[in-house]
């Protein structure tokens, strides 16, 4: 759970100071701007490689059966990437770079929530069967 909070923030730090990091390196060199890209996007997108995991594991916790589940699991989020990597590019076209940002944080803000009603339900159903 302080992973993807630690995500949450990382994406809304990474929003706020993007812009402000693209008008003060604009004019630098093709090495200190590839530098700055590297340092601005390395913490966002190491934690946004946790979430699945994590999903994965709290869905061992919460189903009896989760190898059968596993399959479907890596499925739908293939399937959602692709959908999702579309609709953040019609965002983008549409309402522009910033728009498709935020969107996708509110995303994942979503994707946290499910994450803690699912811990919570599974840690009460342990509980119950106890």
């Amino acid at each position: 759970m302080v992973r993807l909070a630690v995500l949450l923030g990382a994406l809304a730090i990474f929003g706020l100071l993007t812009p402000f990091a693209i008008r003060t390196f604009a004019a630098s060199t093709t090495p200190a701007r590839l530098a700055t890209a590297v340092g601005i996007l390395f913490p966002a997108g190491f934690f946004m490689g946790m979430a699945f995991p994590l999903g994965m594991i709290a869905s061992a916790s919460r189903f009896r059966k989760p190898d059968r589940l596993t399959p479907w699991f890596w499925g739908i989020n293939g399937a959602t990437s692709v959908v999702g990597s579309v609709l953040a590019l019609a965002i983008a076209l549409a309402a522009g770079i910033a728009a498709s940002f935020w969107t996708g944080l509110a995303s994942y803000v979503v994707a946290m929530a499910a994450f803690y009603l699912t811990l919570r339900e599974a840690t009460r159903s342990t509980a119950d069967r106890s």
